[in-house]
C-alpha cells in the first residue's frame, strides 16, 4: 500500500493533515490512513488534497472548471486576432 505523490510534496504539507480525521472522513475508521499507508482507492482524494494544501502554502489560487470555462467564454478570440493583425482598431 506504499503511496508516492505525483508531484513531490514537502514534509510540511503532509504534517498539515490530521491523518486520523481524514481516515475517519474516508473510511470512517480512524487507523485506516496514515501518512505512510494511504489505501489505493484513496489515493487521488488524498493528491487532491496534498494540491490544495500546497497552493495554500504557496500563496496560489485555484480555479474550478466551472471558473475557468466561465473566464474563457467571455474572451473574444476573434477580435483580438481581428486587432493583432490590424484589420480593426480597438
Amino acid at each position: 500500500m506504499g503511496y508516492k505523490t505525483k508531484g513531490k510534496t514537502t514534509s510540511v504539507v503532509e504534517n498539515m493533515i490530521n491523518w486520523a480525521e481524514i481516515s475517519k472522513h474516508l473510511t470512517g475508521g480512524s487507523d485506516r490512513i496514515r501518512k505512510n499507508r494511504i489505501p489505493t482507492v484513496h489515493e487521488s482524494k488524498i493528491e487532491e488534497l496534498f494540491t490544495y494544501l500546497q497552493a495554500w502554502k504557496d500563496n496560489k489560487k485555484l480555479f474550478s472548471e466551472t471558473q475557468l470555462s466561465n473566464a474563457l467564454d467571455k474572451i473574444d478570440t476573434k477580435t483580438i486576432i481581428m486587432v493583432e493583425m490590424g484589420l480593426i482598431t480597438p
